[in-house]
C-alpha cells in the first residue's frame, strides 16, 4: 500500500528534504509552497498570495 504525505514548505528547507526522504521510501509525495521551484519529487502545489497573509490584512 502506497502512502501519501502532504508537505508542507516543501520547496526548500526541512520541506523540501523531508519530500526527498519520503519519496526515497516509496511514498506519494503532494508539496506545498508559496514558491514553485524545481527539485521538489512528486506535485507541488502553490499557495494564492492572499492565501498566506494572515486574516487581519484582507481586504
Amino acid at each position: 500500500m502506497t502512502r501519501t504525505s502532504l508537505i508542507t514548505g516543501a520547496s526548500k528547507g526541512i520541506g523540501l528534504a523531508l519530500s526527498h526522504r519520503l519519496a526515497s521510501d516509496g511514498h506519494r509525495v503532494i508539496g506545498v509552497a508559496r514558491n514553485l521551484t524545481v527539485g521538489c519529487p512528486g506535485q507541488l502545489h502553490t499557495l494564492e498570495r492572499d492565501a498566506v497573509r494572515p486574516i487581519t490584512e484582507r481586504g
